[in-house]
């Protein structure tokens, strides 16, 4: 018995049927059961950690975990944090609980990965900076091996895939995605290309699944049989905002349910067009949106069918009056080079990923009255605004500086997670460019 040192632990410890021993090198310790003294599941909620005392209460705070995966990673030395990273996403999918986050970095990683029923988000860095270019950067492979993605297990609405690209899948079922027995995934801003089988070749959905499907580009994928697209067979799949094109030998068959989305041919449903994308350049790959593309500003951003929410997006994740169709959103940053007058001055920004503290440095080398840094974010809105302290220089100097950015808005409001560009202005004109990443 472990010698807590007051003589009465021998009567209280049979009220304290949740506490048990077990012998570690060095002595005992104490773990705590599954359970609390009157038998509710501890922790409560799940993902939490347990209460002190005997009772369990339920309104404590879950605990959720973001599980970085990296084709730099190991799944034998790491440990799923961000500078030690696991190596292939299946592993970091068993890895996690219900409730996490596994982040894919960028690569091409030659899988073919099962949710296997978790509740869970799967997702490139698009989630968290909105930046396209992570979409086509973060490829997932199926090497014609099966499906790429599959859901069929019972996977529900939070279960989410985001932000990668799919292909090279082959299977007789869904090239691409693979939604069965009851499978309820969200899949958001995919590009799903380049998959074959003999029904569905981008994603089919079978069992009475009822994937929703958002902001994705479907093109270029092949069935033998029916639909090169998408495929339904006794189940409800929704397609909102979404581009499907080009795909053989049709684009979708079955009972699906598209609203605001362009599709080839035509489909009935409101706010549907069957006009020419204008992809920018799909030859290359690059199916990001010209500037007079029909889909920009051409989705919605909320909508509702028959009670269903199917999309709820904030003004922080699309540009212009309104979501583009397609997984990529078309936008003009307002902050170029065509701005800097001399990025030979450096500025550095540290840590990057950005934490609480962002610490910012650069040097001048010339005479000068005045420099602050801007900080803008993706949308190229200003956010913030940091006064550097004496910088007053004469011709010839050269001084280094420091300032301090702790994660706030001009209002003192904690900014979101994403990209944010710093700007060193130097008696008001802007000198350089540096661009961070927020992650909480």
């Amino acid at each position: 018995m472990i010698d807590y040192g007051f003589r009465c632990w021998s009567y209280y410890k049979r009220f304290f049927k949740f506490l048990t021993t077990r012998e570690e090198s060095g002595g005992c310790s104490l773990t705590v059961s599954g359970t609390d003294i009157e038998g509710n599941a501890r922790p409560l909620p799940a993902n939490s950690n347990p209460d002190m005392g005997v009772y369990e209460n339920p309104a404590g705070n879950q605990i959720y975990h973001i599980i970085h995966v990296s084709t730099q990673g190991s799944n034998e030395e790491g440990d799923g944090s961000e500078e030690n990273p696991f190596a292939t996403i299946q592993y970091g999918i068993d890895y996690v609980a219900s409730g996490d986050t596994v982040l894919v970095h960028p690569g091409i990683y030659p899988e073919n990965i099962d949710f296997m029923g978790k509740e869970l988000l799967l997702t490139s860095l698009f989630h968290f900076t909105y930046e396209g270019e992570y979409i086509s950067q973060t490829i997932i492979d199926g090497s014609q091996n099966g499906s790429v993605v599959t859901f069929a297990t019972g996977e529900t609405e939070y279960s989410k895939l985001e932000g990668f690209t799919i292909t090279n899948g082959s299977s007789n079922f869904g090239g691409g995605i693979y939604c069965d027995n009851l499978s309820q995934p969200i899949l958001k801003n995919l590009l799903i290309i380049e998959n074959i089988s003999i029904c569905g070749g981008g994603i089919c959905c079978k069992g009475n699944s009822e994937p929703i499907i958002q902001n994705t580009t479907i093109t270029n994928n092949s069935a033998t049989s029916l639909g090169g697209g998408v495929y339904e067979w006794n189940s409800t799949p929704f397609l909102i905002n979404c581009i499907i094109w080009d795909n053989s030998p049709d684009e979708l068959n079955g009972s699906v349910n598209a609203f605001y989305s362009d599709i080839s041919g035509g489909w009935q449903g409101e706010g549907n067009i069957e006009d020419d994308p204008l992809f920018a350049n799909p030859s290359l790959g690059d199916y990001t949106l010209q500037e007079n593309s029909p889909g920009i500003n051409a989705g919605i951003d909320y909508f509702e069918w028959n009670g269903n929410v199917l999309i709820n997006l904030s003004s922080d994740e699309y540009y212009g009056s309104a979501p583009d169709m397609g997984s990529y959103e078309f936008y003009e940053n307002a902050i170029t080079d065509n701005h800097f007058s001399d990025k030979t001055l450096s500025l550095k920004i540290f840590p990057n990923p950005l934490t609480k503290y962002t610490n910012i440095s650069f040097s001048l080398n010339n005479s000068s009255t005045s420099a602050v840094i801007k900080i803008f974010n993706i949308k190229g809105e200003l956010i913030k605004v940091l006064h550097c302290q004496n910088v007053v220089l004469q011709k010839g100097d050269s001084k280094n500086f420091s300032i301090r950015w702790n994660g706030t808005n001009m209002k003192g409001l904690n900014v979101a997670s994403g990209v944010y560009l710093f700007a060193l202005e130097i008696d008001k004109k802007l000198i350089n460019l540096q661009k961070g990443l927020l992650l909480k």
